[in-house]
């Protein structure tokens, strides 16, 4: 994979313009305030879980609108829409595949809403999502994006399982600091990652206007476009409250090439951002870079390593070598590990906006 600068801007939209969407069932608000856009591909039962929560938001002034990315209509699903009789529901269907970043491009496309969630078809929202996300963008109406956190759950829906221990320390974490919001700077971005486009609401408008998902960058693209939406529209947020549930199964994103790619996207991302503000000298940046990619690669081999471990690790250090990443202790990384939730508790304390109207 080479490396390209990922901070210039491209029109990405332009790549499948050609491409029709064609509605199949419901019928457009012509302006409305939100757009929960649901892209899918090949996945008739996540898919119906997707759409029960968006519709559980109950929301009038939104709108549902599912982008069909599969090679043949989803007849089964399309009939069990009807049948539900939802009334804010739209079902598009694309006339050719145009890959998973083109589709979540398709969402800013199609959305009639000035926010936009793209919710995966295998991933749920919390019904008090849109509720508390109004309240945030009367606040601050000029967002660019407001991220949550979220709740990592198995194939089967339940809370995946960890260490017991880190669980107790997250959930007291969640409970001190819930309801404030914090701006993320890119600073915080580099440091910490805490926003994710995962159960992002965003401003349709300035989605736009920076060009979307660069699919050229694939599996990273989502990642690279929150980094650019933070570096040209500063007021990006974070609000501290578990929204979205995040489902981890078995699917493109646990192949071997895919978080090899995930990596080395990881480490030229961390490697640009510190160029650009140059935070301190070099030498302690290419440590700090080093301790970020093997603690990445760490929390990659717990989560999706558990098959493969240890071939899993030897493309890591394949990778590292051509990357020129440096071994460092495990005193380092447990240290630069430290680092990063010491700075999300002095990020909470110091810029933390209290949103007690949320409770």
């Amino acid at each position: 994979m080479a490396e390209a600068d990922l901070f210039s801007t491209t029109d990405n939209y332009r790549k499948h313009d050609k491409v029709a969407s064609f509605l199949l069932w419901g019928a457009r608000k012509p302006k409305c305030k939100f757009s929960i856009m649901i892209p899918t591909y090949n996945r008739s039962l996540l898919l119906r879980e997707a759409i029960k929560s968006a519709v559980s938001l109950g929301d009038s002034n939104s709108e549902i609108v599912i982008i069909d990315n599969s090679l043949t209509v989803d007849q089964e699903v399309l009939l069990w829409i009807k049948e539900q009789g939802i009334q804010n529901i739209c079902y598009y269907h694309n006339e050719e595949n145009i890959g998973m970043f083109g589709n979540w491009n398709r969402c800013f496309e199609l959305a009639h809403g000035d926010w936009v969630l793209i919710l995966n078809d295998d991933d749920t929202i919390d019904k008090k999502y849109l509720a508390q996300m109004s309240k945030i963008i009367d606040k601050y109406p000029e967002a660019a994006m407001i991220g949550c956190y979220q709740n990592t759950i198995n194939a089967d829906g339940e809370q995946a399982k960890g260490n017991p221990f880190k669980a107790i320390i997250r959930n007291i974490k969640v409970k001190v600091l819930s309801n404030t919001l914090v701006q993320i700077t890119l600073h915080d971005f580099f440091v910490s990652n805490l926003l994710s486009a995962s159960g992002a609401l965003f401003n349709r408008r300035k989605a736009l206007q920076i060009g979307g998902f660069n699919e050229e960058l694939y599996p990273y693209s989502d990642a690279v476009f929150v980094m650019n939406m933070i570096n040209n529209f500063k007021n990006c947020f974070l609000l501290q409250n578990k929204l979205f549930n995040y489902r981890i199964a078995v699917n493109e994103s646990m192949h071997t090439d895919t978080l090899l790619a995930f990596v080395q996207g990881n480490y030229y991302m961390n490697k640009q951002i510190q160029a650009k503000e140059h935070f301190v000298c070099e030498s302690i940046e290419s440590a700090y870079r080093d301790c970020m990619l093997l603690s990445y690669e760490k929390g990659l081999l717990s989560t999706f390593g558990i098959e493969n471990r240890k071939e899993l690790q030897q493309e890591f250090e394949s990778i590292n070598t051509e990357l020129n990443v440096k071994k460092r202790s495990k005193i380092s990384v447990m240290l630069y590990r430290g680092y990063v939730k010491l700075h999300v508790i002095f990020l909470t304390i110091i810029k933390k906006k209290a949103i007690s109207e949320l409770q």
